[in-house]
């Protein structure tokens, strides 16, 4: 119980920090850590305005999705584990698009996924099997 606690408290806590994510772009905050650019992927990428906004506004729908997987991972809901894997993967994605200044993120997005791996064959190995 209280690992579940915790990963729903760390996946809550992600989706807050995402919220930077959109504030910036969109101009909405200034942050000395995070400041607003439009080039992306450490520089590799050139987004423009539209572009980081765009990214910003995905980090305020992930900021969102980790909420609600929080929440079904309290609740032990049968969809959490597949919601906080699928969001993660996109979490992971638009972290790499904001680094180097979201690097944290990439790291954590790694360590969610790897929990839920984790979680996943524990929840496999744990199935009784079904005699044919």
């Amino acid at each position: 119980m209280i690992l579940r606690i915790a990963l729903a408290a760390v996946l809550f806590l992600h989706g807050i920090v995402h919220v930077i994510g959109f504030l910036v772009p969109w101009q909405l905050m200034t942050n000395p850590e995070f400041e607003y650019t439009t080039s992306a992927a450490w520089g590799t990428l050139e987004l423009g305005d539209g572009g980081t906004r765009l990214v910003g506004l995905v980090m305020l729908a992930l900021a969102v999705a980790f909420a609600v997987a929080a929440l079904g991972v309290l609740r032990r809901a049968s969809w959490a584990l597949s919601l906080t894997v699928g969001v993660t993967l996109v979490s992971l994605a638009a972290c790499i698009l904001q680094s180097p200044a979201a690097i944290l993120g990439v790291a954590l997005d790694l360590v969610i996924l790897a929990v839920a791996g984790l979680s996943r064959l524990r929840a496999a190995t744990l199935q009784p099997t079904i005699a044919r």
